[in-house]
């Protein structure tokens, strides 16, 4: 998983190598997400404390190979559409249907701020 994840020691690790890698073995992928990867792919860093703020961006920042993601992403943004928007419950039924395995990525940060608990 390592290296289909082009994990780096010590660093977060981004989904995206993943997902290309399923796209190079002819699996077909559905993107639903509010992350704009056009905006990732032009101003990196920038993008990151702008959309998600100063305290996150800088540990996305810290935590990841920022410059690796960006090129993954442009080799991502030719393969595999992306619809730039929140999910709803709706999309997940129907992919369901359509007989779409489903991956929902949850910020645990986000729950436990909302919920008063981590769950893991």
């Amino acid at each position: 998983m390592d290296k289909i994840t082009k994990k780096v020691e010590g660093l977060w690790t981004w989904p995206i190598a993943g997902v290309i890698w399923l796209q190079d073995r002819r699996m077909e992928i559905k993107i639903i997400d509010v992350f704009d990867r056009a905006q990732f792919i032009e101003k990196g860093r920038s993008y990151l404390i702008s959309e998600y703020g100063e305290e996150v961006g800088k540990l996305q920042i810290q935590n990841s190979n920022i410059e690796q993601e960006r090129n993954l992403f442009r080799k991502f943004a030719d393969k595999v559409p992306a619809e730039c928007r929140i999910p709803t419950i709706r999309d997940i039924r129907l992919l369901l249907e359509e007989g779409y395995l489903v991956i929902c990525n949850v910020n645990s940060s986000a729950l436990k701020d909302t919920m008063g608990i981590l769950l893991l």
